[in-house]
């Protein structure tokens, strides 16, 4: 058939290249969220920690671990008194056979911090 004009419209590409460009966006923002996150976690522990002399508390802070360009890890560690992090949260027992109560404090700010991630996470794919 003469004069009909074929024409093939490779959508694939097209569409690989807005889902690539969305992964992308949505990545960089959950980096955001996560680094928030764990600056926010690392101030509640600052706050909520067991104090006698208040080192403790002072001494919790967070970092970007190894991770890809898109995919980064942020850790909440305590810098001085990391020793005492697992003493306190399940306590322990004494030298005369007695036990230390427990003081939770480690667990109820990582679950905060799941509930303001995924609040970040939601938001920003949303758009809102």
């Amino acid at each position: 058939m003469k004069g009909r004009l074929q024409m093939s419209i490779d959508i694939s590409k097209d569409l690989k290249e807005i889902l690539d460009d969305y992964a992308i966006e949505v990545s960089e923002e959950v980096d955001k969220a996560s680094n928030s996150t764990a600056k926010s976690v690392a101030k509640d522990l600052k706050s909520s920690s067991p104090k006698k002399t208040g080192k403790y508390g002072q001494s919790w802070s967070n970092k970007e671990e190894r991770g890809t360009v898109l995919n980064k890890a942020f850790v909440v560690y305590n810098k001085e008194h990391y020793r005492l992090t697992h003493l306190l949260e399940y306590g322990h027992a004494t030298v005369n056979g007695g036990r230390v109560p427990p003081r939770p404090h480690i667990k109820q700010a990582k679950e905060r911090g799941m509930q303001f991630f995924e609040k970040k996470v939601r938001k920003m794919i949303s758009g809102k």
